[in-house]
Formats: C-alpha cells, sequence, structure tokens
C-alpha cells in the first residue's frame, strides 16, 4: 500500500464519516451542558468529540480552530470569547464547514434579539424613554427626562464622565438636529451590558 493509498483511504473515511456519524472515528468526551443548549441537533450529530479544547478559552480571546468538523467546538467557544472575542475555523470537508456557517448565521437574529431585550429589561428602571429597536445591534434611548443638552456634547459628556459611550443622532443629520436621543450598542457581553445598564440607571 503506498502512501497516496493510505491518504486517499483516510479522506475517504473521513468523507463518510462527515455524513453519517461512525463511531469508532473517535472517542467522545463530556462536554459543560449549559454550552450544548443553543447547538443544533444537526451538528450534534455529525460530532465526534476528540477532546474539549474550549476549557482553554477565555473570554475576549480569538480561537483558531483547524479541522472544525461541524463545528461544534467554535459553537462552544463563541460562546466563551462573548462578542469582544472572534472564532475562525476551517475544515477539509465542504460538508462541515457550509452547515456550520448556515447554522450559524440562522441563529444570529435570535442571538441579538435577546441581547437587546436583555438591555431593555436592564434598563426599565431607568429616566430614559426607549421602544425596543429592530434589525440593528443599536437601541436608541431618548434622555429628555434627564438632561437639556445637545446630543453630541452629552454622548462625549457621558463618556469621560460615566464611562458608557454612545452615538449621537445628529452626527447622521444634514440638517441641525434637536432632538434628545442617543444610540447605544447592545452587542456586547452580558457583563459589559449589565455594567452600562447600571450607571445608566443612576442618571
Amino acid at each position: 500500500m503506498t502512501l497516496a493509498n493510505v491518504e486517499q483511504i483516510v479522506k475517504e473515511r473521513y468523507r463518510n464519516g462527515a455524513h453519517c456519524q461512525v463511531a469508532e472515528l473517535c472517542c467522545p468526551i463530556d462536554y459543560d451542558p449549559k454550552y450544548l443548549e443553543i447547538i443544533p441537533e444537526e451538528v450534534l450529530a455529525r460530532d465526534y468529540g476528540c477532546g474539549d479544547p474550549s476549557r482553554y478559552v477565555r473570554p475576549g480571546e480569538t480561537v483558531l480552530d483547524l479541522g472544525s468538523g461541524t463545528g461544534k467546538i467554535c459553537f462552544i467557544a463563541a460562546q466563551v470569547v462573548g462578542v469582544e472575542g472572534r472564532v475562525i475555523e476551517t475544515d477539509h470537508f465542504r460538508l462541515h464547514t457550509t452547515l456550520q456557517s448556515r447554522r450559524m448565521l440562522n441563529r444570529l437574529p435570535a442571538f441579538y434579539e435577546e441581547k437587546r431585550d436583555h438591555f431593555c429589561k436592564l434598563l426599565e428602571g431607568s429616566r430614559f424613554r426607549f421602544k425596543p429597536a429592530p434589525s440593528t445591534f443599536f437601541q436608541i434611548l431618548d434622555y429628555g427626562n434627564i438632561r437639556d443638552e445637545l446630543d453630541l456634547t452629552l454622548a462625549k459628556r457621558w463618556t469621560r464622565e460615566i464611562g458608557v459611550a454612545s452615538i449621537p443622532l445628529s452626527v447622521f443629520c444634514e440638517a441641525p438636529f434637536t432632538g434628545s436621543r442617543l444610540r447605544f450598542c447592545f452587542a456586547k457581553d452580558d457583563a459589559t451590558l449589565e455594567d452600562a445598564a447600571q450607571r445608566l440607571c443612576a442618571l
């Protein structure tokens, strides 16, 4: 048997395993169940385990997964690194990467809706007026009950004084803008959102 034959046999073995699970391909291990809840069953059904490198991942890090399979570790690592981190994956078999990309994209709208709803819930006791914003990463808050100040001036001052950054709507307007609204990005990890909301609620 030549080296080329061995390589072809291995490729065929793992290609077949990408389409239907072959128990003998690897030794499965246990994962933290809290990270498995959002992973599609289609991904879990084709996963083989092979260790859990995600236990070494920390929030905010960048993870590169070479030979990611169906992407279970990528799903887990993405939850650990949070929105401040990144997960990059690649796999030899297109079925794996296509499956993972499609499932991840389908999950994104619900993921950011949960972030928005969490942020809005935290602000319910504040003096801001707002409605949950659709189809965006930014929540608009009306500060008219708190300050009588230009949005650009207030955005700069709150960034310095309370450590919460926002985007004034006036910078998008050609004509003079006289409203009392600021945009706050909620594409952050929960700890950051909770800290920001606590500071905003104290205003």
